[in-house]
């Protein structure tokens, strides 16, 4: 396996938000970074600072909403993962109608004359060979010692959709020989305490002025990232350092590579302090 990671976010800003600071820290050690995108980022209000300075936003059409932020995107994985965004392209549940009421794509919807006829949903996705083979091509082709994603302890049907289609995408990988470790990242506070818990973390003590401002390239969504609620000072806490990325662990039996030397001496620290990072 390569000294790679390859970084797996269902929205543009998902991996900005939920793994920048690992990233960022072993791209620093030498790592190499594949970032995709799931999704076709057709949904979403764009946020903007109105002439008061608050925040204010409006709902654009799923064209101009696809081109923003694949816009930000491209900005975000050229300036801090010195890599191009892989997008692809699965349709969002749903989109903005003319009347900006919510257009919601389910099993047998009318196709978008902007999405090619027969593309699955992000919801379907998981559920069709050929479609988990094109993340499966790319885990094959980039080999990476870790691939990060969303988890399935998620309140968003999207991120555990997209965690679902990387988990069947490497399963898929492993039949034809890959075997390296996945993470899943674990941020979602609006669950009960106990899906909150994690397996391991990265210390990312120093980077969090950095992950901040990647996540500011995605103006449209996150036009003040700095006053976002960051868990990472939190984690970081519980894990004994100043800022930390926590994570749910499957290791891969070739457990080679400093970045997962780092992930199974966290994980062994996580089994011993259980009962004081939880309770």
């Amino acid at each position: 396996m390569k000294k790679h990671i390859l970084a797996v976010g269902a929205h543009a800003d998902d991996i900005e938000m939920s793994m920048a600071g690992s990233i960022l820290k072993y791209m620093d050690l030498g790592y190499t970074v594949t970032y995709v995108m799931t999704t076709n980022n057709m949904a979403g209000a764009y946020a903007y600072i109105d002439k008061d300075g608050k925040v204010a936003s409006y709902l654009p059409q799923p064209e101009e909403e696809i081109k923003i932020r694949k816009r930000e995107a491209q900005a975000a994985a050229e300036k801090f993962f010195n890599t191009t965004p892989i997008h692809l392209d699965f349709p969002q549940k749903h989109y903005t109608g003319p009347d900006d009421k919510p257009v919601y794509v389910n099993y047998g919807s009318a196709s978008l004359d902007f999405i090619p006829a027969g593309t699955p949903s992000i919801i379907a996705a998981h559920e069709i060979p050929e479609a988990v083979e094109r993340l499966t091509d790319i885990i094959l082709d980039c080999d990476p010692e870790v691939i990060i994603t969303r988890g399935l302890d998620d309140y968003n049907v999207e991120h555990y959709s997209t965690c679902l289609y990387t988990i069947k995408a490497r399963a898929m990988a492993m039949q034809k020989g890959y075997d390296g470790t996945i993470l899943f990242c674990n941020l979602n506070t609006y669950l009960p305490k106990y899906y909150c818990r994690f397996d391991t973390f990265i210390d990312t003590t120093g980077y969090m002025e950095k992950k901040i401002a990647a996540t500011g390239c995605h103006t449209s969504q996150k036009p003040r990232p700095e006053l976002l609620d960051w868990q990472d000072w939190n984690h970081g806490a519980q894990c004994g350092c100043e800022t930390a990325e926590v994570f749910g662990i499957e290791f891969g039996t070739w457990k080679t590579g400093i970045m997962t030397a780092e992930l199974l001496k966290n994980h062994l620290y996580c089994r011993e302090n259980y009962s004081r990072i939880f309770f």
